[in-house]
């Protein structure tokens, strides 16, 4: 996506607001794709209630597989969100 607007979609026109602030489209990109997946949003979500242990935290997301809590605690991690 290399504008935040102007584009159509749907048949709707989007109408650019702010054309020159294409960079801030790519950094809210940055984020979704970072924090855009369906286990990111909870854990995230979790988390900001306070600190939980491993266990308590794959307890409180429910439905999480430890193989893809420690992949998503890993990336997020990296990305130093936690």
């Amino acid at each position: 996506m290399s504008d935040c607007a102007g584009e159509a979609q749907g048949g709707t026109f989007l109408i650019p607001r702010h054309p020159h602030r294409t960079e801030d489209c790519r950094a809210i990109s940055e984020i979704l794709q970072r924090v855009g997946d369906k286990w990111t949003v909870l854990v995230v979500g979790k988390l900001g209630d306070g600190p939980l242990r491993f266990n308590e935290l794959r307890s409180a997301v429910g439905g999480i597989s430890q193989k893809m809590l420690t992949t998503t605690l890993r990336g997020l991690e990296r990305d130093v969100v936690v």
